[in-house]
């Protein structure tokens, strides 16, 4: 279980791992390939999944996602798909609310098309800066917050208000900006693999 890992080599350049009542970890592993070998282990997992509820197809014939950390949303299908591999409860969650088309298109006496009205977002109902992912790991709740180093994301102060009622409720409030980190904090606070 993590005995890469070094905790007195915390970097406080590097974002760090926000955990339960503000405890900073930064996790950092020595190995310089450990990127690859993080997505190569979620491929693992994913293909023996597959080969779990998919057992007639033969092993050739199974394809494994295109795992990457290199965008948000990549970033985000990759923290998703481990921790369900793993076992636990986990979903994906939005607050965008949603556009109100109002504009209507109809044809002029020279016919010619016309469109007028205008289009508006309505707010969302959820909580303002909630996280990205809610996930359930060993009956604690664990709200999981993207934001991808690749893309240089940053978090709003409506998201660190978020994570201050997580944290005083008891739960934990992570923020992934690689897949790397996220596995590294996932396997030092939860185990290795299965």
């Amino acid at each position: 279980m993590g005995e890469n890992l070094k905790m007195d080599t915390l970097k406080r350049s590097e974002a760090p791992i926000l955990v339960n009542r503000s405890l900073e970890v930064s996790l950092n592993n020595q190995n310089k390939d450990t990127p690859k070998e993080a997505i190569k282990r979620l491929k693992q997992l994913f293909l023996s999944d597959l080969k779990a509820h998919c057992p007639l197809v033969p092993e050739f014939a199974l394809c494994t996602p295109d795992f990457k950390d290199t965008s948000t949303n990549k970033l985000t299908q990759c923290v998703f798909e481990y921790v369900r591999l793993r076992g636990h409860f986990i979903e994906r969650t939005g607050n965008t609310g949603r556009l109100v088309d109002d504009r209507k298109t109809y044809k002029d006496s020279l016919g010619l098309s016309r469109t007028i009205g205008s289009t508006k977002w309505i707010k969302g109902s959820g909580t303002c800066g909630t996280s990205d992912l809610k996930a359930v790991i060993f009956g604690k709740f664990v709200a999981i917050e993207i934001k991808c180093k690749s893309t240089n994301d940053k978090i709003r102060p409506d998201q660190l208000k978020y994570k201050l009622s997580i944290e005083q409720s008891g739960g934990i409030y992570i923020i992934a900006t690689t897949f790397q980190q996220f596995y590294d904090w996932f396997n030092f606070n939860f185990g290795g693999s299965k």
